[in-house]
């Protein structure tokens, strides 16, 4: 009689242990119940919703760091105008410490700055670009660097202004892929 009220001690005693493990265990996942429809309502964390540019770091591409940018069309100074747009896409890929950081192919955006054709003997079209922005990723990245000015041979009167021989020279022109070499005046930063 002694034995089994020992064995029925134990068996209370082991069943009140369970009993507080299976009430903690309930009370842990009713709060992650009740959590769950907040994080829900505010949206996915950055990391949990899978995007990749969350959880990337920025990187200062420098200051005096070359882009070159092929263009996607001609420029002619005879038919542009000051404010045009022009678009071309990187030649080479930015590398800083052997990672590509912008690759190859990146778009750029720009716009012409000034633009006039050769007026007389010995003067020059000319044709100046700048740099806009650079497309990375989905995102559009405010880009200073120097204007690229485009220069025709000068004016040399052997033709006469309007004539096929002058109208080859009286103006700027950079052609369809075309690469053309912009230094970076401020330092950009990307994300990586």
């Amino acid at each position: 009689m002694v034995r089994d009220s020992v064995i029925l001690s134990v068996i209370q005693n082991g069943l009140t242990k369970y009993a507080y493990y299976l009430f903690v265990l309930a009370a842990v996942v009713l709060v992650s119940c009740q959590k769950a429809p907040e994080r829900a309502e505010s949206g996915p964390s950055p990391a949990a919703s899978g995007n990749p540019a969350s959880t990337q770091s920025e990187t200062e591409v420098p200051a005096n760091t070359v882009l070159w940018v092929q263009l996607k069309k001609d420029l002619d100074s005879s038919k542009l105008n000051v404010g045009d747009k022009f678009t071309g896409d990187l030649a080479e890929a930015v590398v800083l410490n052997g990672h590509d950081v912008v690759p190859k192919g990146a778009t750029v955006k720009g716009h012409i700055s000034n633009k006039q054709s050769a007026q007389g003997t010995g003067s020059s079209g000319l044709l100046s670009l700048e740099l806009d922005a650079l497309s990375l990723r989905g995102t559009d990245y405010q880009v200073k660097a120097k204007p690229v000015t485009l220069e025709s041979a000068p004016l040399t009167g052997e033709g006469v202004k309007g004539s096929p021989a002058a109208s080859a020279v009286e103006n700027a022109y950079a052609p369809k892929k075309g690469i053309l070499q912009f230094f970076l005046t401020e330092a950009l930063r990307v994300k990586s």
